[in-house]
This record gives C-alpha cells, sequence and structure tokens, in this order.
C-alpha cells in the first residue's frame, strides 16, 4: 500500500490516496475520471510489482530454507496402518 502511495504521488498528484485505498480495483474507472484513470494505474501496478517480490522473495527462502532440512525415510507400515 505504500508503494501505491508514493507512486500516487509522482504519476497523479490531484488524486486523493484515501479515495484511491477504500476504492476497489474493479471501480477504479466509476470513480476517478478519464483523465485521472493512467496516474492511478501507474500506481496501483507499482503497488503489484511491490507485492509480487515480496512474494518471489518469501519463496525463494522457503525453497532454500525447505532444502536445507534433514530428509529422512517414514516408517511406512505405522503410515499406513494409521489410516485403516
Amino acid at each position: 500500500m505504500n508503494r501505491i502511495i508514493i507512486k500516487l504521488r509522482t504519476s497523479s498528484p490531484n488524486v486523493s490516496p484515501v479515495t484511491l485505498i477504500a476504492t476497489g480495483a474493479t471501480q477504479l474507472r466509476a470513480v476517478f475520471t478519464a483523465e485521472q484513470i493512467p496516474g492511478v494505474l501507474v500506481a496501483y501496478m507499482a503497488g503489484i510489482n511491490a507485492a509480487f517480490a515480496v512474494c518471489i522473495a518469501m519463496v525463494g527462502i522457503s525453497v532454500i530454507l525447505g532444502l536445507c532440512n534433514r530428509w529422512k525415510r517414514m516408517d511406512t507400515h505405522v503410515v499406513s496402518g494409521a489410516a485403516a
């Protein structure tokens, strides 16, 4: 959300950040004028890019931590007995 507000200041300074945050993504074209939409979309894209970057970093960390775990064989006769 911070990236949206920061980018909104430069891409469309006449749009209120509170209005943008309160508006859902599907209602952008209904709330903002045609002149404001390009700046609002640029701000939304900056926010989405930041969210994806955080997600990709977390997935990378979890893969590395998953590979660092000790691998051991499960006792299969205990597992099959629990299902019965």
